[in-house]
């Protein structure tokens, strides 16, 4: 509800800014927050689970016409669940911490004064890290990886003022991607079996319930092109 008073406040706007130019360019940054609960209707005890995780993004873009945005980001994004949290002694805390580049161009589709519509097509790099770690860190799973992907995901753009804009952006609506990722085992701190590595593409979609739940909320400052 908020959501949808919010934007319906945006169309309403009657003040109007300046258009975008070809040379502005727009430094921006956004934060995401997201966190999931499981509960099992069988087994003996019931299973039960909880995570949450934090998404921070720094960009610089370039308008290569009045509607045409080139962005290059960096992004790093960190995060923890629990499983098996009603049998203490068989309990598992899983982390993992994600960072890298993305390029993405995304043409603005005006819906209002000082509103626009985009889909942003983009390219990313990064690596990866995470460990399991079994209650009393006795056994611990720890891995490193390398992934590339190429997406589309959707945003919000809304013209606070001449200099401020507000963004709202959901996560990949579509993406395909590839990863490398090297294994290693220990007990009791101690490395077990030999590394191994695993090779994967995957296609995943960010469109669902959950996709509201990982939006992401930021704010950019235009600086004009130099006449």
């Amino acid at each position: 509800m908020k959501t949808t008073l919010l934007i319906g406040g945006m169309l309403m706007s009657t003040i109007t800014f300046a258009q975008f130019s070809k040379g502005d360019h727009l430094v921006s940054g956004s934060f995401g927050l997201n966190s999931s609960a499981y509960k099992a209707t069988t087994g003996s005890p019931a299973d039960r689970s909880k995570g949450s995780g934090i998404l921070l993004s720094i960009a610089g873009s370039t308008f290569s016409s009045n509607l045409v945005r080139n962005t290059v980001s960096f992004y790093v994004s960190h995060n923890v669940s629990k499983t098996n949290l009603n049998n203490p002694s068989n309990a598992y805390v899983s982390t993992g911490l994600n960072y890298g580049l993305a390029f993405s161009r995304a043409k603005l589709l005006p819906l209002a004064k000082s509103l626009y519509l985009n889909f942003p097509f983009n390219l990313s790099t990064g690596f990866t890290s995470s460990s399991v770690e079994q209650s009393g860190a006795t056994i611990e799973n720890r891995s490193k990886g390398f992934t590339v992907s190429a997406g589309v995901s959707a945003g919000l753009l809304y013209q606070l003022n001449k200099r401020w804009v507000l963004t709202l952006s959901l996560p990949d609506l579509a993406s395909v991607g590839y990863s490398t990722t090297k294994f290693d085992g220990y007990v009791n701190g101690v490395l077990q079996n030999p590394s191994f590595r695993s090779n994967s593409f995957n296609l995943t979609s960010g469109i669902g319930a959950r996709a509201l739940g990982d939006l992401s909320v930021g704010f950019g400052y235009i600086i004009p092109r130099k006449k």
